[in-house]
């Protein structure tokens, strides 16, 4: 029987509807997952959820309101939807009790890494300590076109994934994972020091990426790995 993966959505107010880019979707289907979407949920209705599916997926989207991990905004904050930055934290929270495996997508790395008590740069080009010399990190190029450089570490999960150390990849981002929460490990940083990938600790499978596999995967099919990944552990 195919995993089932349950993937969040996207939560365009004012507009009153979800969405979900349909390449998140082909991802988990092409990896022998069976997708399904996920809006927001009261926290009663999270762990009813979670028996019946058998791994998350976290998707891509816009700024996480920093209130979540005990900040205000800063000037350079963008669109912030609240709605679904609760329901997520929730979410991950109640997956790291019940070990459901998760993978997060650029936003999704960073809610997982806020709702297990990590922190994140709001704006990396403003608060990072090498903000000036930071590279472009929202690229004006296809989404499938690799812009920078990404450095694997040899005892990573996704090391071994791509059987590399360097990796090329896409970047749609300026807030990213600032100190990594408990129970997670850096695995992956570009080269002007961007935390790109963490990963779980011990037995509990978390996998998040800064940039977008799913834009890259039919054009370089090792993307399509880290999708593998999730419906693999998903059944074990």
């Amino acid at each position: 029987m195919k995993p089932l993966i349950a993937i969040t959505v996207h939560d365009e107010w004012p507009h009153q509807k979800y969405s979900l880019n349909r390449l998140y979707w082909q991802g988990v289907l092409k990896a022998g997952g069976l997708p399904v979407m996920v809006g927001n949920l009261d926290v009663d209705d999270i762990q009813p959820l979670l028996e019946r599916v058998d791994g998350i997926l976290l998707t891509g989207g816009g700024d996480i309101d920093p209130s979540f991990f005990g900040e205000n905004p800063v000037r350079e904050m963008k669109r912030v939807a609240p709605e679904r930055d609760g329901f997520e934290v929730e979410l991950v929270k109640w997956a790291s009790i019940m070990g459901i495996p998760l993978m997060g997508i650029c936003r999704g790395m960073q809610v997982i890494n806020v709702a297990l008590g990590g922190s994140l740069y709001q704006d990396i080009y403003t608060q990072h300590p090498h903000g000036q010399r930071l590279y472009k990190h929202h690229q004006d190029a296809p989404g499938w076109w690799p812009t920078h450089t990404v450095c694997l570490t040899k005892n990573g999960f996704a090391g071994k994934i791509f059987n590399t150390q360097r990796i090329r990849v896409n970047s749609f981002h300026h807030q990213a994972v600032k100190d990594a929460a408990p129970g997670l490990k850096v695995t992956g940083r570009s080269e002007d020091g961007i935390i790109e990938l963490i990963e779980g600790v011990g037995d509990f499978f978390v996998l998040g990426v800064q940039w977008h596999p799913e834009r890259m995967m039919d054009k370089d099919t090792k993307m399509l790995c880290l999708f593998r990944a999730l419906v693999n552990r998903c059944k074990k």
